[in-house]
């Protein structure tokens, strides 16, 4: 199915119309930043969010709908309230309130030159709360339908890792001679075997929000998956790297062992699973119509990629 085009409709107008449908009519709303289907209130009053998604993407955020109540149910996280959600003409909409703080990711961005940040304590509570999803042992791999039953995907595998690298080389990212030696690498070597947790699979500081210096929720769970654990940590490695505070993951780690054990295993293969997360992202992003997210983050992910692959033969397993 091709992918729907959000530059023929004028979002900013049906974000406002839900609005209204919700006697929200007197709210001044925003863009947010680097993506152009979801907006914020911008006002003084309690924040919402207006999210949309093609139609054939609905279940991800009926998946992450339920899992809000999920979450409030088996843990003491805390999660937004959902207001109203629907189609809307070619697109699937969900408007829920905003849990009050600031991303990870934008707290970052002002203080990660500065020594009044406490970033270390942060990191510390962004393992804590990764360690209490993970806490959440599931049987069968796979991804969630909107009822929260498992359906079998090849989640961390040979199968889709192949197709992540033949996109990027579709799309031109990486070239065939790139593309043969990335082929080598056993996958399943990485990932079988190990148990399934409850994987929020976008575990990075844009979705971690913070208030007052500390961990008050996790965001976007409408990629959440019952999978091995290593993505999660990967991913929030990946970012601080990426974001310039990779002298803090010490304590991300730190917090998380204090609520479950990471086996050697893991960090022996750090940087693979970390290069993983990175092809995930890259094969998704460089396929999105319009370059949607072609950003200056989108340009570190590609020099992340170019300079990892120079070393990707230590990721074969002879």
């Amino acid at each position: 199915m091709t992918e729907f085009n959000f530059n023929t409709v004028d979002l900013n107008k049906k974000a406002l119309d839900i609005l209204q449908k919700n006697g929200k009519e007197s709210r001044r709303i925003k863009q947010l930043l680097n993506n152009n289907c979801v907006f914020v209130t911008h006002d003084d009053l309690l924040p919402l969010m207006i999210k949309f998604v093609p139609l054939n993407e609905r279940e991800k955020l009926e998946v992450e709908i339920a899992m809000f109540d999920f979450l409030k149910a088996k843990t003491s996280l805390e999660v937004p309230r959902v207001l109203s959600y629907g189609e809307n003409d070619a697109l699937f909409y969900l408007l829920r309130e905003m849990i009050k703080g600031e991303t990870l990711g934008a707290f970052l961005e002002k203080h990660r030159n500065t020594k009044d940040g406490n970033i270390g304590e942060i990191f510390f509570e962004a393992g804590v709360t990764l360690g209490t999803l993970h806490s959440i042992a599931l049987n069968e791999k796979g991804i969630f339908n909107p009822d929260l039953s498992i359906q079998p995907y090849d989640l961390f595998s040979k199968k889709e890792y192949t197709g992540f690298i033949d996109s990027l080389l579709d799309k031109g990212v990486i070239s065939k001679p790139e593309h043969r030696s990335l082929s080598k690498i056993d996958v399943d070597y990485y990932y079988s075997g190990k148990p399934n947790v409850l994987c929020h699979c976008d575990y990075n500081p844009n979705n971690i929000l913070v208030r007052e210096k500390r961990v008050v929720g996790v965001i976007d769970y409408e990629w959440v998956s019952s999978a091995p654990y290593m993505d999660d940590l990967a991913t929030f490695d990946l970012f601080s790297e990426l974001l310039g505070c990779h002298d803090k993951i010490p304590c991300f780690y730190r917090g998380y062992q204090s609520i479950k054990t990471i086996d050697d295993f893991y960090f022996n293969g750090k940087d693979f699973y970390k290069f993983y997360r990175l092809l995930t992202m890259l094969s998704y992003q460089s396929s999105a119509a319009n370059g949607r997210f072609h950003g200056d983050f989108f340009q570190k992910m590609q020099h992340k990629l170019r300079r990892t692959i120079l070393s990707v033969h230590n990721f074969v397993k002879e």
